[in-house]
């Protein structure tokens, strides 16, 4: 009797148990609904809330907009709401800013309250493992990282930098030399001609090593497969979590998107450590190596484990900002000369002025350089053009005001996600008319770079704001710009670029349509599209053949080989 007493109170524990541990799991999501979705925001008397589109209970804005590609919806809820409205994703507030003069004011003039970010729970906290500078908050960790990147990217590190550009780019005209040779050439080939250039400088800058063939070095399949896996994490609205934090407290068999990434993260990561390890091997065996992460590796060689966390120089710090200096030069610079030469292809007038501007500079004896372009400003109006036209980034990268704020009587509730909208503020026609059309003419008289520009006072008087604002703006765009103008210069010096033809003789039409004729996700990329380089002359032909050889010999005495001497 006391046996079977003893386990009915068992079972009537267990009961008690479950009934009770239910009841506080249902109190709990209740409050989390209330204090996430329900809650009204305490907006003061005297200020009003930001206009916005109407939102749906729980969800707010979800599902209005596609999450790939929410540039057009944001641009048409602009007109219809004004320069600065809100939009709602469940419990998280997003701004989206329209207007280039607010965008100063909030990002700059008040940069101490809207320089951080609102880290994304997937793209940031999950993927990047809080490491990415590009999502981390303002604090510590973000000022280490940026001087750890500026370390190569700075403007005082140009002329350095210069030098791997100017070798790169003779590879890149004579790859396009061997395009318009072959009958097989294929419209993706000229993307893989851009990406090549862009992502060795990086790798170079990064790593120390060269990406000599594209397609023959499996490092960079893998680099951009993650830059791509990122750029769609990153998107608004792509996950719900992000929008409804308290979905961080769902049981992990309930979470697909973390184990989604902790897919991605077992193989990510073991080849990002894997570079590293590369590096250091070949600083043991004294094998040199220019890149920014031997600089890291050096730095930390006698620091303890903990000292290196301290620090923000430890393995998983030094392997994302590896992929961080991909993400800012590789992918955003190879698209942007996509666009070049779209933009070329589509308006032959300005091709041909283009050629015009650097054929007075230059002869046909010589390649352009550097010390050429003040000379030919025109490829200077050509560059602005296409970063005004087709931004890399249509919405820019978000900030996040710490403190609640107010700008012309609305409320602006702490811990947003405001946007410079980029793709709006880059064709407003009160600025640019006719915003859409391709125009460099818009620039003459304008010589300064984008760098130089974005520090005027008067936010009209920026040429575009394709690199964002204040202590957040690209770290790297002077190298960006610089590579797209020499091998602009380069190219226009070389080539014509011409519409393509199909078996009959016929042109094959191109389009710029930004819904059809691009892919979406965090960054728009031009689809490859049919298109004929065309050798000006056989002295230019060979003038490119011959520096390409010249460099051969320059890059075997330098010697950029990530795995030189590794076993």
């Amino acid at each position: 009797m006391l046996l079977g007493s003893f386990d009915l109170d068992l079972d009537n524990l267990k009961s008690t148990i479950l009934v009770v541990l239910t009841a506080s799991s249902l109190v709990y999501a209740c409050y989390l609904i209330w204090n996430n979705l329900l809650k009204r925001e305490a907006i003061p008397k005297t200020l009003r809330p930001l206009p916005g589109p109407p939102t749906r209970p729980f969800v707010g804005n979800a599902g209005q907009f596609n999450p790939l590609a929410p540039y057009s919806t944001f641009q048409k809820w602009a007109k219809e709401y004004g320069p600065i409205y809100r939009v709602k994703l469940g419990s998280q507030t997003y701004i989206s800013v329209n207007d280039a003069r607010i965008a100063k004011e909030l990002f700059e003039r008040r940069g101490n309250k809207y320089n951080s970010r609102i880290s994304t729970h997937v793209g940031y906290e999950l993927l990047s493992q809080e490491r990415r500078i590009t999502f981390t908050p303002h604090g510590d960790k973000h000022n280490t990282f940026r001087k750890q990147i500026h370390n190569i990217l700075s403007i005082s590190k140009t002329r350095d930098n210069q030098r791997f550009q100017e070798l790169e780019s003779r590879q890149l005209l004579k790859e396009f030399l061997e395009y318009a040779g072959s009958s097989d050439s294929q419209p993706a080939d000229v993307q893989q001609i851009f990406r090549r250039y862009t992502a060795s400088i990086m790798m170079t800058l990064s790593f120390g090593h060269r990406i000599k063939d594209l397609a023959a070095d499996g490092l960079v399949e893998t680099i951009f497969t993650i830059m791509e896996g990122f750029g769609k994490a990153i998107q608004p609205g792509q996950y719900l979590v992000d929008a409804m934090p308290m979905l961080k407290h769902l049981p992990y068999f309930l979470k697909p998107w973390e184990q989604e990434v902790d897919r991605e993260i077992k193989w990510q990561w073991p080849f990002m450590y894997g570079l590293l390890q590369r590096v250091e091997e070949q600083m043991d065996k004294g094998i040199p190596n220019i890149g920014l992460i031997r600089q890291l590796a050096e730095q930390r060689k006698r620091m303890s484990e903990r000292e290196r966390e301290e620090k923000f120089i430890d393995d998983r710090s030094i392997g994302y900002q590896s992929m961080t200096l991909m993400e800012a030069g590789a992918d955003t610079t190879g698209i942007t000369m996509m666009n070049f030469a779209l933009a070329m292809l589509l308006h032959p007038e300005v091709q041909a002025k283009g050629r015009e501007a650097i054929d007075r500079a230059v002869d046909d004896s010589r390649l352009p350089t550097f010390e050429d372009l003040p000379n030919a400003n025109y490829i200077n109006q050509i560059v602005k053009e296409v970063m005004r036209w087709r931004p890399v980034i249509t919405l820019g990268i978000p900030h996040a005001n710490t403190t609640e704020d107010e700008y012309a009587g609305y409320y602006i509730p702490k811990d947003s996600i405001v946007y410079g909208n980029i793709w709006n503020i880059n064709h407003d026609p009160s600025r640019y008319e006719d915003p859409d059309k391709f125009r460099p003419e818009r620039y003459d008289g304008v010589t300064g770079s984008a760098f130089e520009l974005s520090t005027v006072p008067n936010a009209l008087d920026r040429d575009h704001v394709t690199f964002g604002w204040g202590r957040r703006i690209c770290a790297g765009m002077h190298l960006a710009e610089r590579s797209v103008m020499l091998v602009a210069a380069r190219i226009l010096w070389a080539f014509e670029i011409e519409p393509a033809r199909d078996a009959e003789g016929n042109i094959v039409p191109v389009t710029a349509d930004f819904d059809k004729a691009y892919d979406h996700s965090v960054v728009a990329s031009p689809k490859p599209f049919p298109v004929s380089f065309k050798v000006r002359s056989e002295k230019r032909k060979q003038v490119i053949l011959e520096s390409f050889r010249d460099a051969e010999s320059t890059w075997e005495e330098i010697n950029l080989d990530l795995f030189a001497d590794v076993k």
